[in-house]
């Protein structure tokens, strides 16, 4: 920016506007243990005890469109797998990002289907841990974009550990993930581009973090590109 003072610089941010469609902003957080609702606001209450299995299976269930997944672990689920497989079959457009390990039994249930998996860059330190699915974020409906996420791999291990899972139906917020997801991809079209393909340190800081989502204020940041240890200092 200029004026008569002198010019301002700063490095490339990427923002977004906040989605129009008066029916999203909808955000469903789950646990699958009991919860201590003593000091909860009231009528608000945390979910219990939520089968997150059969919530994720209507999720996949509902999808229309596309769906993209970028999963740490994937394993015991046949359940979730055929459920995958069957929207594939119905003609939902799928695409799967995986860590770079020996491919788990689930997994390979989507790869026999011939659903394409990229798994991340070898040679890398670290790992590629994210657990999210983005629904029907690449059609041209913003009311039906659904994020999932949270702490819980997609086990059957997991399970039987306590965990959360937090929903979030938002247009700008799933393209963020998008973003994101097409970044390890490598591109934006149906087959990855391993050569573009993008994991670890070789990721930028490219996806907006500030949303304003059902009236509610909500950042995201993504890892190692965007500084998550400090932010969440």
């Amino acid at each position: 920016s200029t004026n008569e003072n002198g010019t301002s610089f700063s490095s490339l941010h990427s923002v977004t506007t906040a989605s129009s469609n008066p029916t999203s902003g909808r955000l469903n957080v789950y646990f699958n243990f009991p919860v201590d609702t003593l000091v909860a606001i009231p009528c608000n209450s945390a979910k219990a005890n939520v089968d997150f299995v059969q919530k994720l299976m209507q999720r996949i269930n509902s999808a229309n469109y596309s769906i993209d997944l970028a999963l740490y672990s994937f394993f015991g689920m046949q359940d979730v797998a055929e459920a995958i497989i069957l929207a594939k079959n119905r003609g939902v457009k799928v695409r799967v990002v995986y860590d770079n390990r020996t491919t788990q039994n689930s997994m390979q249930a989507l790869i026999n289907a011939g659903i394409t998996v990229l798994k991340r860059t070898s040679g890398l330190s670290g790992i590629m841990h994210n657990k999210f699915f983005i629904f029907d974020a690449r059609d041209s409906i913003a009311s039906n974009d659904w994020l999932w996420t949270g702490s819980f791999n997609v086990t059957s291990n997991e399970i039987n550990w306590k965990n959360n899972v937090v929903e979030l139906n938002d247009a700008s917020l799933a393209q963020a993930y998008t973003i994101e997801f097409e970044e390890m991809w490598g591109g934006n079209g149906e087959l990855p581009d391993q050569v573009n393909a993008k994991f670890g340190n070789q990721k930028s800081d490219n996806t907006p973090h500030f949303f304003s989502i059902g009236g509610r204020d909500v950042q995201v940041y993504f890892s190692p590109s965007d500084s998550t240890t400090q932010k969440i200092i």
